[in-house]
């Protein structure tokens, strides 16, 4: 297989494997963004991203997150070797990415993310390239890396939209019972 120049050599009963990876990679960095961008918000969540605030939280973790990988993944191949723990600096950059910004945010780091860490290992640099010897192993590494952080961001995004619609529901619940009490002519005991 040929990826941006670089000849891959590619045993037929490993090609299904090499598919099916790049397939799900694929999935899992691309559909958060476009599923973030073609919902439809609800009013809190509308009214919520009007604010100027939101809106510059958003734009900073993005920045910090291109920030903190580039400086990862462009690191010169000398100054490397003792970066490899620093990989996990990103996950709290994605969580809370997950849980103040929600899925857009969490979509657009993943997309940034993954294209300066792909670039950077295809061209041989970062953690990820020089811990593997610049093998094919490298691409698993960088794969279950990709997977470890946006896994954990889109699971902490769904489970904060999930937790803000179900405090939602109850408040707009308390709110009509509340309503039915004081409308009885009879109060109930």
């Amino acid at each position: 297989a040929d990826a941006g120049g670089v000849n891959f050599p590619v045993k037929p009963g490993n090609l299904w494997h090499t598919w099916t990876t790049g397939s799900i990679m694929g999935n899992l960095i691309f559909a958060p963004a476009t599923v973030a961008l073609c919902q439809r918000l609800t009013m809190d969540e509308l009214h919520e991203w009007r604010k100027p605030a939101r809106r510059i939280e958003a734009l900073t973790l993005v920045l910090i997150a291109t920030a903190l990988t580039g400086s990862l993944f462009m690191a010169d191949r000398e100054t490397v070797p003792g970066t490899g723990p620093l990989l996990y600096v990103m996950f709290p950059v994605a969580a809370w990415a997950a849980l103040r910004c929600g899925l857009l945010t969490v979509g657009s780091i993943s997309i940034i993310i993954s294209v300066i860490a792909f670039a950077c290992t295809l061209d041989g640099r970062g953690p990820i390239a020089v811990a593997s010897g610049g093998g094919e192993i490298r691409w698993i590494w960088l794969q279950f890396w990709l997977v470890a952080v946006v896994l954990t961001s889109l699971t902490i995004a769904a489970l904060a939209r999930g937790l803000g619609e179900t405090m939602a529901s109850l408040n707009e619940a308390e709110e009509r019972y509340k309503g039915l009490v004081t409308a009885m002519p009879v109060p109930m005991l």
